[in-house]
């Protein structure tokens, strides 16, 4: 980022000033006790990577920060800014598989429909930034519904939430995204993860078990089963010793 200013006649060096309404203070983005910015006639430029004592923009987060810039030598000759706002960041947004699909789909991201404990990460610039919202996506970065999060006002301690749980929907396109839980900066101060699954799973087979005995053409048995997520069709097969061969499909 740079500072923009236009200056009219021969100003050659200004100082520059910051002020955010949290402090109500007004900080030096120049050395005070230096030459100042050089200006010449028309554009100038100062970059924020030589801000004085900071080398970049503080950590500030504020919605009305604003600039002065003063000729040098003449202290009358000075303009402030409009309001602007200054504020963190959150990036690197992740989510961690659910077990065993971390192991089984070491290349992608996959969660089990209804899993509880699931964990995200993510990264922040600030320690201004104290508690987030967490939102699920089943339709990638256009299906967020924003007034219904997922996990509420969670401490940024640790940078990490480890109690989402995965909503009953599968889906090839789901995505998180972490914000500000402060709703005035909720809408800047956000970021999504990557695409991931969600998926169903088996989670038991209740009948037959491993002590049953079903005796050859009983047709009364039952086969039962539990599963999470929205599951409505699955394939049957049956292994009598020699491998695995298709018992019904789409049941």
């Amino acid at each position: 980022k740079n500072i923009h200013w236009f200056a009219h006649g021969k100003i050659a060096y200004v100082h520059i000033e910051f002020y955010d309404d949290t402090s109500k203070q007004w900080t030096n983005v120049v050395d005070p006790n230096g030459t100042g910015a050089a200006s010449v006639e028309g554009d100038n430029y100062f970059s924020v990577s030589n801000w004085f004592g900071q080398n970049m923009i503080p950590d500030v987060k504020d919605l009305k920060c604003k600039l002065r810039i003063t000729d040098k030598s003449d202290s009358e000759v000075t303009v402030t800014s409009g309001e602007f706002s200054v504020y963190p960041t959150i990036t690197n947004v992740q989510v961690a598989s659910t077990p065993p699909f971390d192991v089984s789909h070491p290349g992608e991201k996959v969660w089990a429909a209804e899993a509880t404990g699931q964990t995200v990460t993510w990264t922040e610039s600030s320690s201004k930034i104290t508690t987030v919202d967490i939102f699920y996506s089943t339709a990638g970065s256009g299906g967020f519904n924003f007034s219904t999060p997922i996990v509420d006002d969670w401490s940024t301690a640790q940078q990490s939430c480890n109690a989402v749980t995965v909503p009953v929907t599968r889906t090839i396109d789901a995505m998180v995204c972490v914000r500000d839980a402060n709703p005035d900066f909720a809408s800047l101060i956000t970021k999504n993860s990557p695409g991931f699954k969600t998926v169903g799973i088996i989670t038991q087979i209740i009948d037959p078990t491993g002590s049953s005995e079903w005796k050859i053409g009983d047709t009364t048995k039952k086969i039962k089963w539990s599963y999470n997520g929205n599951i409505q069709l699955v394939n049957i097969d049956v292994d009598y010793g020699s491998g695995y061969q298709s018992l019904d499909t789409n049941i």
